[in-house]
């Protein structure tokens, strides 16, 4: 298996010399549109489509000078049936799937857990 991330020489602000590694951090944003069917008294079946879009770049933290990559992952148009589950007025626990229709995702499962004040 080839490890994706890299190490490079830095030195900090007294002086010392040391090899960092790079992490990676994303950020994600997406939009979904769909209905509701209420299955029992507590329970909804749900579909949705929606698209998501990624950014993703791997760096060294706390490094001024340091390579920074752009990592391209396209998020793309999925289809997402859920469940969701009421717990009284406050508690929603869902479970759902995502089948991606473009991008380079192929799909995804997904637990939630929504609590109102």
């Amino acid at each position: 298996m080839t490890r994706m991330g890299f190490t490079q020489t830095v030195r900090d602000q007294y002086g010392n010399i040391t090899e960092a590694d790079s992490s990676v951090s994303a950020l994600s944003f997406f939009g979904e549109l769909g209905g509701s069917y209420q299955l029992f008294n507590n329970t909804y079946a749900e579909l949705l489509a929606g698209y998501q879009t990624m950014s993703i770049d791997r760096s060294i933290s706390d490094c001024s000078d340091c390579e920074t990559q752009d990592i391209p992952v396209d998020g793309g148009m999925y289809i997402k049936p859920r469940i969701k589950v009421a717990f009284g007025k406050k508690y929603i626990v869902s479970a759902s799937y995502m089948s991606y229709q473009s991008g380079d995702i192929t799909n995804g499962l997904a637990i939630g857990f929504e609590g109102r004040f």
